[in-house]
């Protein structure tokens, strides 16, 4: 995946809790509640009418995969948009508040829609591209395991991306 095309800008991370998980006491998971994102625009035309282009839904799923297969891992940072606030204290409460062995399992994409979209010019031998403010509602399944058993704890999530596409010449 090339991490340049992709970077998250926010990952609002709702988790359920569970009686069994509510027992468990040496790290606990609790709701990470995002930043507000403010994006700006940096003088690029905004796509509208016969020049948008609805993000595939398919795209987003194997971008969503590649965030989760590093989540909980220090690789996870390089997903942070620079715009995210607090990234590195996210990071380190990652390190301290979740289990080391969890991992976060993608069940669904139930939901994409696309915010804002615009061209970014070719410059400096780079092509030109499509960029696009994505929101996708995520089921997920955080799953660990905890002295009394493994542990499932479905939750939904909603993850801001940006996706930066290669436009042809």
């Amino acid at each position: 995946m090339n991490n340049d095309a992709f970077k998250v800008i926010l990952a609002a991370l709702v988790l359920s809790s569970s009686a069994a998980y509510a027992g468990h006491g040496s790290r606990e998971v609790e709701a990470i509640i995002g930043p507000h994102v403010h994006h700006h625009d940096h003088g690029h035309d905004h796509a509208s009418g016969p020049d948008y282009q609805p993000v595939p839904v398919a795209l987003v799923t194997q971008q969503v995969e590649g965030l989760l297969s590093r989540w909980n891992t220090p690789e996870m940072q390089q997903d942070l948009a620079e715009s995210f606030r607090d990234g590195q204290r996210l990071m380190e409460s990652m390190d301290v508040v979740v289990p080391r062995d969890a991992t976060l399992r993608l069940l669904s994409v139930q939901g994409v829609q696309t915010l804002k979209q615009f061209k970014r010019p070719a410059e400096n031998g780079e092509p030109a591209r499509r960029v696009s403010i994505v929101s996708a509602t995520v089921s997920t399944q955080l799953e660990y395991q905890s002295p009394s058993g493994f542990i499932r704890l479905p939750g939904v999530n909603e993850f801001v991306l940006e996706i930066s596409e290669e436009l042809a010449p």
